[in-house]
């Protein structure tokens, strides 16, 4: 199951962009082309998140018609 890796690598791109805040969403578009299961995506990112500054955080999968698998969106906690 690829999006294993997939879902690794969207935790890890969120994680590198929150810059040591903590990640509340994660908003992300998959196309109906790029052979990916937004199902077994939501499936893993629990799991995955785990332990990261994206624990607990919200995974929004917005399907498009094209091929791509892009994060689109971070909702961060606002630094103090």
């Amino acid at each position: 199951m690829h999006e294993l890796s997939l879902t690794r690598e969207i935790v890890s791109i969120a994680c590198n962009a929150a810059s040591g805040q903590r990640v509340h969403m994660i908003s992300v578009e998959v196309g109906k082309l790029s052979c990916v299961s937004p199902d077994a995506l939501a499936f893993c990112f629990d799991v995955v998140a785990q332990g990261t500054l994206a624990e607990g955080a919200r995974l929004n999968i917005r399907r498009t018609n094209g091929d791509e698998l892009h994060v689109v969106t971070l909702e961060v906690e606002e630094a103090v």
